[in-house]
Parts: structure tokens; C-alpha cells; sequence
């Protein structure tokens, strides 16, 4: 089954610290084909030009606060700096970030601190290489699919419920519907009320939830 791709679908993918990054790395590893629009494309480098900076301060912040400290560390105690960089980044987020370093890292309960600060180092020297690697290979894989008609009605429809440029996104995968009928829309914006509004509108008859995708 032919899939459409959201745009948490590639950001998800190229940063492994996003909370949807499982569930995209899932979705990007399915067999079928799988298409976006220049729409997605485009909140795509948006959205990544923004996270590759904040990640980047994030993890420069937490190294500036740790340079100097000497020690043994447990992981809640790293979190605890973390949560005082000047990055903003929410909480949350500073949390999964730092929790994922220290599984992949395969750090100690307590840990030595110049072991820490060699591995966030590192991190933050493969920083912009991972995530180029990553979007390369997710754009390799994909394919562009240009919307042949406007739907000028529909997209009145659309707007009255949906923000821009979602309504764009939905358009896409409406006019994509018109080659493959049996596509599948994945989204991590899930909302029941509005999934059914754009399946009763358009003829997108599958859309599925990024959490629920099932290879």
C-alpha cells in the first residue's frame, strides 16, 4: 500500500532525539512506496533548520555547564544541569535527550565525568554529519508528488477547520488519491474529530495515526 508521509514523519526520522523518531524510523523502513509533496518538503527544511539549532545550543549548553565539574555523575544529576541550559528546548525534550545519551552511550550508574563530557564531545562533533546523513537518506527514498489541480472549493472546505499549511498537506494527499486510491495517509497530528472531517471531505480513506503504523 502506497504511503504519505506527514511532516513529523521525516523530521522524526532525521533527529534521533525526537520523541517521534521510533515511530518514524518504523514507517521510513516500510517497503512500499513512499511519497510527500513539495509542501512537506518544505516545512521539512523549516522545521529541520530549527531543531538543528536548538539541538546544537542544547548540547554545547550542557557541555559549557559540565566543563568544570569534577567526579562521579548518576544520570539524574546530568539531567539536572541539562534542565538549566539556556536552550528552548522544553523540559521534556531536554529530558529524552539526555536519557537516550545515556543509554547509547552505555554510561555507569555513576559515571566519571571526563568520560561524560568525552562522549558529549563526540556527540556534538557527529552532530551535523548525522543529521545530513539522515536527511539524505530519507529524500532518496521518497517521492515527490506535485499536486495536479488546485480543488479550489475544497481547499474553502479545508481551511475552516484546518490551519495552514496542513489544509496544503491534506490537498496533496487528496490530488495523490486520484493515482493511488488505496494510499495511506500517516500523520502524528491524530485528532479524531478533524481525521474524520478530512476523510468525509476528501478521498483520502485511510489516515493513520504515527504511534499506530504497523509494517
Amino acid at each position: 500500500m502506497p504511503l504519505f508521509f506527514d511532516t513529523n514523519v521525516p523530521v522524526g526520522y532525521i533527529f534521533k532525539w525526537d520523541p517521534w523518531h521510533s515511530y518514524a524510523d518504523k514507517a521510513f523502513a516500510n517497503g512500499d512506496s513512499k511519497y510527500w509533496s513539495p509542501t512537506v518538503v518544505n516545512e521539512t527544511h523549516k522545521k529541520f533548520k530549527e531543531k538543528k539549532q536548538d539541538y546544537s545550543y542544547f548540547l554545547s549548553d550542557v557541555y559549557r555547564l559540565l566543563e568544570k565539574k569534577k567526579g562521579f555523575f548518576k544520570k539524574d544529576d546530568l539531567i539536572s544541569f541539562a534542565l538549566k541550559s539556556r536552550s528552548s528546548l522544553k523540559n521534556d525534550k531536554k529530558i529524552i535527550i539526555i536519557e537516550k545519551i545515556w543509554e547509547s552511550e552505555g554510561f555507569n550508574y555513576d559515571e566519571n565525568i571526563d568520560l561524560i563530557l568525552k562522549s558529549l564531545n563526540q556527540i556534538i562533533m557527529d552532530f551535523n554529519s548525522d543529521v545530513y546523513l539522515r536527511k539524505n537518506q530519507f529524500q532518496s527514498n521518497m517521492i515527490l508528488h506535485h499536486r495536479q489541480k488546485n480543488y479550489p472549493k475544497l481547499k474553502d472546505k479545508l481551511e475552516k477547520k484546518i490551519h495552514h499549511p496542513d489544509y496544503d498537506i491534506v490537498l496533496d494527499a487528496h490530488d495523490l488519491c486520484s493515482i493511488h486510491s488505496d494510499l495511506e495517509f500517516i500523520t502524528s497530528d491524530y485528532i479524531e474529530e478533524k481525521i474524520e472531517f478530512i476523510k468525509s471531505e476528501t478521498d483520502i480513506s485511510k489516515i493513520t495515526d504515527l504511534r499506530k503504523f504497523i509494517t
